[in-house]
């Protein structure tokens, strides 16, 4: 049947109104064209998320708060820190779900004067990383001051290797206090041990602009996995309450993949004890943190337009890209 111009006119109107909706909302977010999610096969407008809860095996409060608010269904990934005392404990729970999302959170510094951590590697080894008293120093500034390249990788070779040992699948590796992504040489370090075990490395997008550190990332191969946004909560405003500060981020989520950071721990007096008068990441701190996260409607009350994601998804669906 032949078609008059003015219907067909009518018909290219009609059915190019979606393709024209599409095309300015794209247009309206164009930023969102090129993100972590996008490279990965998603769409530009999902949005991912993972809630990853930092410093498992620090202390018994801290495993205790990770245990009991992870049963809610909101975080779903974590790391375990290897010279923590609680270490055995996380461990323990850790081979009984091995489905679950769990990292190394790589340490090198021990920050506390009343709580010192050790490494995992024999101290003849790796003394330059390691003060009078046989501990790690307290800053990233004294690791990077004193301590031998060699003997870094020694000791977080040694850390990966106990956790592989003693049974725990894991998804990713990443850094406590940033030490190894903050120092281009420390950077090299991070990623041959990704390489070499083939373990995704978690890098913050925003800590790799430098032009020193893409050079260091052009010569591995490894398994890096950025994430488009990642959060850390700071210290409580007069303002603005913990409420305040997570649910307007979770409310305002851009699309793309997002990190947020988080330390629970329960309130009990080793926790105390441990963190002193600090504020930020302190007993009180961590405790909010906990009370938040162990709430039964926060996931139906705020994530109804996210997806959940973990580490090992991600890689799994960076292997299938790669392979296209």
């Amino acid at each position: 049947m032949s078609m008059l111009p003015g219907k067909k006119t009518k018909r290219v109107v009609v059915f190019g109104l979606p393709l024209l909706i599409v095309l300015m909302f794209a247009a309206k977010n164009y930023k969102y064209l090129d993100t972590s999610a996008t490279q990965l096969g998603y769409n530009f407008w999902e949005k991912l998320l993972i809630v990853h809860a930092d410093d498992l095996g620090l202390t018994e409060s801290t495993n205790q708060a990770f245990i009991e608010a992870q049963q809610q269904g909101v975080i779903n990934s974590a790391s375990i820190m290897v010279p923590g005392r609680a270490y055995d404990e996380i461990v323990d729970y850790a081979i009984q779900y091995p489905e679950f999302d769990w990292g190394i959170h790589l340490t090198l510094t021990s920050s506390r004067n009343d709580y010192r951590m050790e490494g995992s590697a024999p101290k003849t080894e790796i003394k330059s990383l390691l003060d009078e008293n046989g501990f790690f120093y307290k800053t990233r500034d004294d690791i990077y001051e004193y301590a031998d390249l060699d003997e870094v990788y020694t000791e977080i070779k040694a850390q990966l290797e106990k956790v592989l040992e003693d049974g725990v699948k894991i998804s990713h590796i990443d850094s406590h206090m940033g030490v190894l992504y903050h120092s281009s040489e420390y950077l090299r370090l991070y990623l041959k041990l990704g390489e070499e075990f083939d373990i995704p490395v978690f890098i913050p997008k925003w800590n790799i602009e430098g032009e020193e550190f893409r050079k260091v990332l052009a010569e591995f191969d490894s398994p890096v996995l950025f994430v488009d946004y990642t959060f850390i909560r700071g210290e409580e405003k007069k303002d603005k309450s913990l409420e305040d500060i997570y649910n307007k981020f979770f409310s305002s989520l851009d699309p793309g993949v997002s990190q947020i950071l988080i330390h629970p721990a329960k309130d009990v007096s080793e926790l105390k004890a441990f963190m002193g008068n600090k504020v930020g990441y302190g007993a009180e701190w961590r405790y909010k943190e906990f009370q938040y996260f162990n709430n039964p409607n926060l996931k139906n009350n705020l994530f109804s337009d996210v997806k959940f994601t973990t580490w090992s998804e991600l890689y799994q669906k960076s292997k299938e890209t790669a392979a296209k």
